[in-house]
């Protein structure tokens, strides 16, 4: 019966058998297509969260190299500032030892000799300049106007030409 139905229809039967092998070939290609996409969108998937682990991995790398970063300029700040104490205290001392410097050129210039060169004077010139740039601010500029009212030659004593 089977073989009558077959032989009795063999033109359509071959055309089934080209239409299932062709119908197969495009499934089969389906499937291929399909598992290839299915493997690129999950690779796609696995690449964007490898994309996201990397970033958070230098995101965490570069918040630590900022926290040493920030540690080492609060370590700078310090030395700075332990710096500009150091440079505020000798700046003082420094104007203190012109101030007495200064005090000791008076007596010697103003109150025992009574004359001053000009060489000395413009060193005490000098020195009192460098006095006010420090801070200095007294009665030394009292003994500096002194100073200057005094004559630039020894009493009772002519000049070599």
């Amino acid at each position: 019966m089977w073989w009558e139905l077959i032989k009795n229809n063999l033109a359509l039967v071959i055309l089934l058998t080209l239409a299932i092998i062709i119908c197969g070939a495009d499934l089969i290609k389906a499937i291929g297509v399909w598992k290839a996409k299915r493997k690129a969108s999950i690779d796609a998937k696995v690449q964007k969260q490898q994309e996201e682990k990397n970033l958070l991995d230098t995101l965490k790398e570069l918040r630590a190299d900022v926290k040493e970063a920030n540690e080492k300029l609060k370590e700078q700040d310090d030395r700075f500032s332990k710096i500009e104490k150091k440079l505020e205290d000798l700046t003082e001392s420094d104007m203190h030892n012109i101030k007495s410097w200064i005090v000791d050129q008076y007596h010697k210039f103003y109150v025992e000799q009574g004359w001053i060169d000009a060489f000395s004077a413009d060193t005490l010139d000098h020195r009192y300049e460098d006095y006010k740039k420090e801070g200095g601010n007294s009665y030394i500029k009292t003994l500096m106007d002194r100073l200057h009212t005094l004559p630039m030659d020894p009493p009772n004593q002519t000049r070599r030409d």
